[in-house]
């Protein structure tokens, strides 16, 4: 199974200097993300690798999708220069996959056609970003909403929703 998981603002921002702009005001959402993940390998590009200060997370293999850092190899991560061949690892490696950033890497996974599931947290705000999510999901018609659920945050001015995606299945 391989999983895309994100957060998403209500202007599609994702990430704000090389962080998220609503860290702290969802607190849900990094216990959900560690369930989402616990056990998967997950696929990231060098900007999210960076941001979670450049070591695995734990109870995860990481693979890092960069052409800039040396290419490394440890036993709980790798660094790879292309999303094609990090993807040709995971699926290797048998395990769940996780894709948990950034956007070019989700768009090419997306474009690829990898995607079973797509985890979104829809974040309720406008927030300042330099990092948006490369697509409409609603508008492609490669997945559809199965699940939704709202959560309250911290105020009751603030609140974001849970959407679980799953790729449609097209018969020929």
């Amino acid at each position: 199974m391989t999983d895309l998981i994100a957060g998403i603002s209500d202007n599609n921002v994702i990430g704000y200097n090389n962080d998220l702009p609503w860290r702290g005001f969802v607190p849900r959402d990094l216990p959900h993300f560690k369930e989402q993940t616990k056990d998967h390998d997950l696929i990231m590009g060098k900007i999210t690798w960076l941001s979670i200060g450049s070591k695995p997370l734990p109870g995860r293999y990481c693979i890092i999708v960069s052409t800039t850092l040396d290419q490394v190899e440890d036993e709980n991560y790798i660094i790879v220069p292309t999303f094609e061949y990090a993807y040709h690892i995971a699926k290797q490696r048998r395990k769940d996959i996780s894709i948990i950033g950034g956007s070019r890497l989700w768009k090419e996974a997306i474009e690829s056609n990898c995607i079973d599931r797509l985890l979104i947290t829809r974040i309720h705000g406008e927030f300042t970003g330099d990092a948006y999510f490369p697509i409409d999901i609603a508008s492609e018609d490669k997945y559809y909403c199965v699940y939704k659920t709202k959560w309250k945050e911290i105020s009751p001015n603030f609140s974001c929703t849970f959407e679980l995606w799953l790729k449609k299945i097209t018969y020929p």
